[in-house]
This record gives C-alpha cells, structure tokens and sequence, in this order.
C-alpha cells in the first residue's frame, strides 16, 4: 500500500484496527496505574479522531469516555465534543513521545475542531495519549 494512491476498504479497516487497538491499549495501559484512576474515572468526552492519508483518504476512530470507561469505536459521532485530525504516523508519534502534541497542533500536523471550546478536555486526552516510559 501506499499512501499516495487511494485506499481500498481493506486498508481502511487495516488502519480502524491499528487506531483502535493502539487507543484500547493506551487507556488499559493508563487506567491499570494509580496515578491515572482517579482523572480517568472523571473524564468525561465525546471525540472524533480523523485519520487522514497522503491522499483524499480519511478514516474516522471516535471515543466516548465516561465513568472511567472508553469505548473506542469505528465511525463518527454528530454529537462530539472535538474532532482531532491528523495521519496514524503522527498519532503514534505523540503516543510514543517522539512528537509533542501541543506543537504539531501549532505546525498544522495535528488539526483540532472545535477543541478550543473544550481545550481542558483537549489537554487531558493529550496527556492521555502518551505511553508510559517505563
């Protein structure tokens, strides 16, 4: 596959599955720490990710988290808090460290809608994101 040339549903479900799980095991991950339980179980967001390629392609990931649960789903939600947009690479790049979401949001690589309205939410899932160093 690559990423100049249209993605055919295959691909597009390949990237839900990778965003998907890649989300599921972050907030595990997170919601197995002390120090994260109690921000987590009051969090509340409606968010639709955008996964968008070097070409017109564009999947959508939403999150509902409520109650200390997230459920994480393909699609998109009408009703959502903020919508994030950005390609898998860069999502990963925040989630692993390499990228600081603050700055790709300031360089353009990372685009929220609408997240300035919500920008504690905004700035808690960012927090979220990030992987743990262990």
């Amino acid at each position: 596959m690559t990423w100049c040339s249209r993605m055919d549903e295959y691909e597009k479900n390949n990237v839900i599955s990778m965003f998907t799980a890649s989300l599921d095991g972050i907030f595990k991950e997170k919601l197995a720490e002390p120090k994260w339980h109690d921000g987590m179980e009051k969090f509340s967001a409606r968010v639709n990710f955008r996964l968008v390629t070097g070409s017109d392609d564009e999947v959508y990931v939403y999150l509902i988290a409520k109650d200390g649960k997230f459920t994480v789903e393909p699609g998109k939600l009408a009703d959502s808090n903020f919508e994030l947009a950005a390609s898998f690479e860069i999502y990963f790049n925040i989630s692993i460290g390499s990228a600081d979401a603050t700055k790709a949001l300031f360089k353009g690589a990372l685009k929220a809608k609408h997240g300035f309205k919500n920008i504690k939410k905004l700035l808690y899932l960012q927090k979220l994101l990030i992987l743990e160093k262990k």
